[in-house]
């Protein structure tokens, strides 16, 4: 077994958080990543591996959505926020963060939800859907939620019209006059 060298955290200024939860000054702090260079250069591994080992715990904890919650009639705020709370047991600050909205609205849109009973929609829903729709695509605020949702079918799924109908349970046409909608808005960016 190979022997790790000592390291003297007076002379590295190497700093733990406390398990507290407590800060430390932001002063004696030094970037997070200058910190996980340390590390991974005192563990023996280089730099281009460090970045493929983060951009993969990225990815596995990017939060998806299954296409089978929006059949409900809900809003698709109302519906993604439900389903974020309920099941994914995030907490609304944590969801307000993840859709770049105010958490007053997802509370609000959350309260909507449970009033018209939707949880149970939500809940009894086949959530293990093959189509999933990433919850970072709601954080463009240029978008409608709905907008967001089919124009992702449409052009990163190739989804044909009657097909996102279907999968959202909504008319070809309203599918239609919502992706519209939101190539108008993207023309104007």
């Amino acid at each position: 077994m190979k022997r790790l060298p000592y390291i003297d955290s007076k002379k590295k200024k190497i700093l733990l958080a406390h398990s507290s939860g407590k800060q430390a000054d932001s002063e004696a702090l030094r970037s997070e990543n200058e910190a996980l260079k340390d590390i991974f250069k005192y563990l023996g591994v280089n730099e281009k591996r460090l970045q493929q080992l983060i951009q993969q715990k990225k990815t596995e904890t990017a939060i998806v959505l299954p296409i089978s919650i929006f059949r409900s009639r809900s809003s698709a705020l109302e519906v993604i926020v439900m389903y974020l709370h309920d099941v994914k047991r995030m907490r609304f600050t944590d969801i307000a963060a993840a859709l770049n909205r105010d958490h007053r609205t997802i509370w609000h849109a959350y309260r909507r939800s449970a009033s018209k009973q939707t949880s149970l929609n939500v809940l009894d829903s086949d959530i293990t859907s093959d189509i999933t729709i990433p919850v970072s695509i709601f954080a463009d605020r240029t978008y409608a939620p709905l907008e967001a949702g089919v124009t992702h079918l449409k052009d990163s799924c190739a989804l044909t019209f009657s097909e996102i109908a279907e999968l959202l349970e909504r008319s070809s046409k309203t599918v239609w006059t919502v992706y519209q909608r939101a190539k108008k808005k993207h023309a104007q960016q």
